[in-house]
């Protein structure tokens, strides 16, 4: 199972446990051949998040914008941060979320009212309401996505173990790779619902995780997009800036 598909709960048009499941840690170089593995000896944000902790997330996210685009969709890459903090009970107390141009211009945020999440545009009009998200992301089902996060992840490493190497900047990482078909579309106009590909001629889709062994964390997943002609265009990426677990601040 890939890292993507594990949790459900969506923030701004993205899964947040997506997120989280995206940062979750790898098991170390001499696990990957052992038959189970245990996801708090391999995770920092297992070991640390507790009831009065706060996670921090920082992605950056880039969707690439195609011929049919509607320019209301904004920048192609945007840099998303988020706070989910938890009473003494584990319970979410506190969510907020800020999405920005990568200038530093704020696209939109995110904050409870009651159990509900509710975006907001930059002038801050409410724009979407996500009913009782407070009641689905407690501390317990967070740690238990990442727990099967790690379990799915650590089945997929041992399942490439001939998985090559590469560089992101100055680091050395592992990819994953996952490959799919792409059906025909549709005539743009007929029901399309993926503009962003529509000028690519497809034929194939490249799922990609780009991993670091030893810190335990994939660093940047990628959606590759493959021509009728051979020619390989990024559509979707995810750079995993943050995944931290912090004291929370006294709650007012």
């Amino acid at each position: 199972m890939r890292i993507q598909q594990i949790v459900t709960v969506i923030v701004l048009g993205l899964v947040i446990a997506g997120s989280i499941v995206a940062w979750v840690l790898w098991p170390d170089e001499g696990a990957v051949s052992q038959e189970f593995v245990d996801p708090v000896a391999v995770s920092r944000v297992l070991q640390q998040l507790a009831p009065g902790t706060t996670l921090h997330m920082v992605d950056v996210n880039y969707r690439r914008h195609g011929p049919d685009t509607p320019a209301a969709e904004g920048p192609q890459t945007r840099r998303v941060e988020s706070w989910a903090t938890f009473d003494d009970q584990g319970a979410l107390a506190d969510y907020r979320e800020e999405t920005r141009h990568m200038d530093g211009t704020l696209l939109g945020t995110a904050t409870l009212d009651s159990d509900d999440l509710v975006l907001y545009d930059p002038a801050g009009l409410e724009t979407r309401r996500i009913p009782n998200f407070r009641l689905g992301l407690t501390v317990d089902s967070l740690k238990a996505s990442i727990v099967e996060a790690i379990t799915n992840t650590a089945a997929a490493l041992a399942a490439q173990l001939d998985a090559p190497t590469t560089t992101l900047g100055a680091t050395s990482v592992l990819v994953l790779e996952e490959r799919r078909q792409v059906l025909p579309a549709p005539n743009r106009g007929e029901g399309y619902s993926i503009p962003y590909i529509a000028d690519l001629n497809a034929v194939e889709e490249l799922r990609l995780d780009y991993v670091l062994p030893d810190a335990s964390h994939a660093l940047k997943s990628e959606v590759v997009i493959v021509g009728e002609d051979g020619t390989e265009t990024v559509v979707e990426s995810r750079d995993h800036e943050v995944f931290e677990v912090i004291p929370s601040a006294t709650l007012e």
